[in-house]
């Protein structure tokens, strides 16, 4: 027996429903860092996430640019930067992962559905792990001034944002089927 079988459903509820509570504060915690960004920036600049989908490099150099001549905006990206890459990417990827072990667990043993579920629960933190080379192009964009890196970044935030989509999606679909036919 594997680790998912030996888990009681309760259990994977419980844990699920702590980490949906903590990437929902911590989502919180970035939009109230989002607020101290001065208002002198460009309302739709005013984002640390922002350089995420900005496949332009002239466009992500502008963003920057307007960053660096306002006070405190530069510090307070970086901020978002060091809470996302240290704080969120850890617990959404875990949620996600959780999330899909336990529709997993909530499928027949040996079946088709219960092997594509472990495989996408592990794509929860492949997404994370796509999340942390994006937010390294953010980095080396905010620090370096390196925008050659804008398209490759922007890229692997749509990936992991289609994954992520992917793996949430088809365990919250998985389960309520479960749910439905146990009843």
């Amino acid at each position: 027996m594997n680790w998912v079988d030996s888990w009681p459903h309760w259990l994977f509820a419980l844990l699920t429903a702590a980490l949906l509570g903590a990437t929902l504060l911590v989502m919180g915690w970035l939009k109230r860092v989002d607020g101290e960004f001065p208002s002198t920036v460009r309302a739709e600049w005013r984002h640390a996430a922002i350089l995420e989908w900005q496949m332009r490099p002239s466009d992500a150099a502008a963003i920057v640019a307007e960053w660096k001549a306002k006070t405190k905006a530069m510090d307070v990206a970086a901020k978002g930067l060091a809470i996302d890459t240290f704080v969120f990417i850890p617990i959404y990827s875990t949620f996600l992962a959780l999330l899909g072990f336990w529709a997993a667990r909530a499928s027949a043993p040996a079946s088709g559905v219960r092997e594509a579920m472990l495989a996408l629960a592990w794509c929860g933190w492949v997404a994370g792990a796509l999340d942390l080379i994006e937010n390294a192009g953010i980095f080396v964009e905010e620090r370096c001034g390196w925008f050659f890196a804008a398209p490759p970044t922007a890229t692997m935030a749509l990936m992991k944002w289609g994954l992520a989509l992917i793996v949430f999606w088809a365990a919250v679909g998985r389960l309520l089927v479960a749910a439905i036919l146990r009843r």
